[in-house]
């Protein structure tokens, strides 16, 4: 067709063309040429072209694709990582899963300042996210006040290879201890102790790397780090934030004691032998041989000289790799070993306790649970490791948390030993903090003490004997 308009002469000519047509009809086959529009409930409106003879039928089928009308989704939220990258990596990977759950809308918030008041206000309310991020005492405070929905019943819709997968420690420790079998989290990622050291500042006092050190050792080859100027002490060999639960009971552990009774968390256990080794210990490190910085000498207790090249060691977890390489950059070769051993040759890992856990008043419990799992896929845990540098919960994930930390640390020398973060999972040597049966009741009193043995030297290891005792008997009064 030429897209020329037919003028009045033309269309009659045509219509008288068509008339003595149809007196042919009888000699010629008539060709009838028809175009129907199909309507289907599908992405596609058809239309479909039909020749029509006396001999054959053809059939000829035009496809337009129009816009279908939406597929409604579930709307279901989720508190995580506050941290820009994260937000940044999330958006990126969330689509995937939209993807694949066409019915599911999944929405990210950061987790807020002050997140457990807001969570706990929002629950009351009736409108909390379905899923967040948890861990510690508050992971027990939410089962025990029935805000975290019991996952057992979804738990055989997890692929068998996550369960061969995740700690076996974590998994007992996320678990009921009544029997039931009932369970409230998921891992969500490791956070093992290590013992990070300055590798320029042993070449320099010609001390061995620390790669297989004793807490004799720790002692007796710190002594090769401790510096004075001007009467004050400017250098020492290492340094941990025991004031806090997780690092103090790392140092407990390590000695074989406990800050919390494994089997009964309304015991406080630091009057038992192996803690009173570990307290004796850390005085011994502090106040006699002052090769642990006391408070006062350092500005700031939390953060301690690190990345100056004041301390030699620091015991921390993967967490504050980020924090220390943008201080340290080219400054000085820094490495990490495994957490020294205790008595014997004993080792212990503290693995954190982050886990994912369902608001039990979700109304989207089922939508909420494909969340849940997309987050402990492999697309959920290498959005969070490649976002916060975070060990992966899953062991088989170590491989690629390699490949992201070398990218994201690239001045962090060719063989750092990145591996001693995955050696007490695959060794099994790593453990899950306890928690008090009420954490608040148990921090009233052992805080204070805490702050009189680490910050003051006031008081001696025995005096804990004293604190365990009457930790107990507040916790036990309330819970019995």
């Amino acid at each position: 067709m030429t897209g020329k308009k037919l003028g009045r002469r033309e269309f009659l000519k045509l219509m008288a063309g068509a008339a003595a047509g149809s007196a042919l009809a009888a000699c010629k086959p008539q060709i009838v040429k028809e175009t129907v529009v199909v309507e289907k409930p599908v992405e596609k409106i058809v239309k479909e072209t039909v020749v029509v003879t006396e001999e054959k039928v053809v059939k000829e089928t035009v496809e337009k694709v129009v816009t279908a009308t939406p597929v409604p989704r579930t709307e279901v939220s989720f508190w995580g990582n506050p941290l820009p990258r994260y937000a940044e990596n999330i958006a990126r990977y969330l689509p995937r899963f939209e993807e694949e759950h066409p019915t599911i809308k999944a929405t990210y918030v950061p987790y807020p300042d002050e997140g457990e008041a807001k969570f706990l206000a929002m629950a009351v309310a009736g409108n909390a996210p379905d899923v967040r991020e948890n861990a510690g005492s508050n992971y027990w405070n939410h089962v025990r006040n029935d805000l975290a929905m019991d996952l057992e019943q979804y738990y055989s819709d997890l692929p068998r290879a996550y369960m061969e997968d995740w700690s076996p420690r974590f998994l007992e420790w996320l678990r009921a201890r009544d029997g039931s079998n009932s369970i409230w989290g998921v891992p969500m990622r490791s956070l093992h102790m290590v013992l990070l050291y300055n590798a320029s500042l042993f070449d320099e006092v010609g001390a061995d790397y620390p790669l297989d050190w004793n807490h004799d050792e720790y002692l007796s080859e710190g002594a090769k780090f401790r510096k004075e100027e001007d009467g004050r002490v400017v250098r020492w060999a290492g340094h941990s934030i025991v004031k806090a639960d997780l690092w103090f009971e790392q140092k407990l552990k390590a000695f074989g004691g406990n800050l919390v009774d494994p089997e009964d968390w309304t015991r406080c256990a630091l009057g038992e032998p192996e803690s009173q080794e570990a307290l004796e210990w850390l005085y011994k490190a502090i106040w006699e041989d002052n090769i642990w910085p006391q408070t006062a000498q350092i500005e700031n207790y939390w953060y301690a000289p690190f990345d100056s090249g004041g301390i030699a060691s620091q015991e921390c977890a993967s967490w504050i790799i980020g924090v220390w390489y943008e201080a340290i950059q080219e400054r000085f070769r820094w490495d990490f070993a495994p957490y020294p051993k205790g008595p014997g040759g004993t080792r212990a890992a503290n693995a954190g306790a982050d886990c994912w856990t369902m608001w039990s008043g979700s109304p989207h419990p089922d939508e909420a649970w494909e969340l849940m799992k997309w987050l402990v896929s492999d697309d959920g845990e290498i959005c969070m490791m490649e976002a916060a540098g975070s060990e992966p919960a899953r062991h088989s994930l170590y491989g690629d948390w390699y490949e992201i930390m070398k990218k994201q640390f690239p001045l962090m020398a060719e063989d750092t030993n990145w591996q001693a973060f995955e050696q007490p999972m695959a060794e099994g040597f790593d453990y899950i903090t306890g928690v008090f049966a009420d954490p608040g009741i148990a921090g009233e009193i052992l805080n204070p003490a805490l702050g009189q043995f680490i910050d003051a030297g006031e008081v001696t290891p025995d005096y804990f004997k004293g604190i365990a005792d009457e930790i107990t008997a507040a916790v036990r009064a309330e819970y019995g």
